[in-house]
């Protein structure tokens, strides 16, 4: 196990958390819906360590390993890759696309996937 790796991506997963929320209380949602994201996957990449899955940078590689090996294995939940995919368009959407608008509503659910996420990781 890379114990180094798991524990900094983890503190990683919790500073972005922490991010989101103050970013979302300073009304910058966009940013918010970025930082929550960003909490997932950190959160995600110190799971697959956990099982000596080394993960790239890439976001789908990520995303794929995490479906393939711990949804599909039935240690997570297949909600969990939901949220991670979620998290991972909305950002996209919110940090590229001029014409995405983030309501507080999105920004919020975000943020508390985000917290979920993160419990059900430490589990």
């Amino acid at each position: 196990m890379r114990l180094l790796e798991i524990q900094s991506h983890w503190k990683k997963s919790l500073n972005a958390l922490n991010s989101a929320k103050s970013l979302f209380r300073e009304g910058y949602l966009e940013d918010a819906i970025s930082r929550a994201y960003y909490s997932v996957f950190h959160a995600a990449k110190a799971a697959l360590l956990v099982h000596d899955i080394p993960v790239t940078k890439s976001h789908r590689a990520v995303r794929n390993y995490f479906g393939q090996i711990l949804i599909n294995s039935g240690e997570i939940e297949k909600e969990w890759g939901r949220i991670l995919s979620l998290e991972y368009d909305l950002r996209t959407s919110a940090d590229y696309n001029e014409l995405f608008w983030a309501e507080s509503e999105h920004a919020d659910r975000l943020i508390k996937n985000a917290e979920g996420f993160l419990k059900r990781m430490e589990e």
